[in-house]
């Protein structure tokens, strides 16, 4: 199903106008035709059931109904914290993130992080972050789009906040931990940079009130740790298909 985000929730028989990149992205790549059907994305979390009426510059939506179907929002609330990557892998993993079901994403700097990110870009890279979030919701009909933030230095803690750490013992095991960290439909993750937390981060985190866990025996890429450390805590909170 072809999949768009409009601004406002939009009434039955509106006719919807589409924006310059959404148009394009229609025409060009997806080479939608009249009478086709779309589905639309309300900022106000809403569906709703659409065919084109015109495929010329702008692309044109005729508003059908509502959709009733169900949505693809996550039921928890998992909240990731990731070191700032190098290259490209950052905006990889927010759109990853996105896909799986993250409600919130932060990425922060640690002493060990290859990349840094110059002040005076901050805003605009961010700004790329969350249009990357909202992008990569449309694919998976997600109609809420997880919070995306940026944190200069280790985060804060609290209840329900979990690390992964190289160092850490390996049992419990992370499954385990993430299960009996989890309260009230809330999870929070703290993945290091691709040379790891310092062990002075990791004693810094846990006086904030971390806990900590190993993802087991092999040392994984940051990239991949990501990944597999919120598949871990979707699964512990329930989160549905896992």
């Amino acid at each position: 199903m072809i999949r768009v985000r409009v601004p406002e929730t939009p009434a039955q028989g509106e006719v919807l106008t589409l924006d310059e990149d959404q148009s394009h992205h229609l025409r060009s790549v997806l080479r939608v035709r009249s009478g086709e059907a779309v589905t639309a994305l309300s900022a106000e979390g809403t569906r709703w059931r659409c065919e084109v009426i015109e495929v010329s510059s702008p692309v044109q939506l005729r508003v059908l109904g509502a959709d009733e179907g169900p949505d693809a929002n996550p039921e928890g609330s998992l909240e990731v914290n990731m070191a700032l990557l190098k290259g490209g892998k950052t905006d990889d993993l927010i759109r990853q993130l996105t896909e799986l079901g993250a409600s919130s994403i932060v990425v922060y700097t640690s002493q060990r992080c290859v990349a840094r990110l110059d002040p005076k870009k901050a805003e605009k890279k961010l700004a790329r972050w969350r249009t990357i979030a909202e992008e990569s919701t449309r694919q998976c009909d997600r109609t809420d789009p997880p919070t995306v933030g940026f944190h200069e230095g280790l985060p804060p803690g609290g209840d329900h906040h979990v690390f992964l750490w190289e160092e850490a013992p390996v049992e419990p095991c992370t499954r385990e931990t993430m299960t009996q960290v989890v309260g009230d439909g809330r999870l929070t993750l703290l993945v290091g940079p691709e040379g790891g937390l310092e062990p002075a981060e990791a004693r810094e985190l846990v006086s904030r009130g971390w806990r900590q866990s190993s993802l087991g025996p092999r040392v994984m890429r940051a990239e991949t740790a990501v990944v597999a450390a919120a598949v871990l805590a979707l699964v512990a909170l329930g989160e549905r298909g896992y």
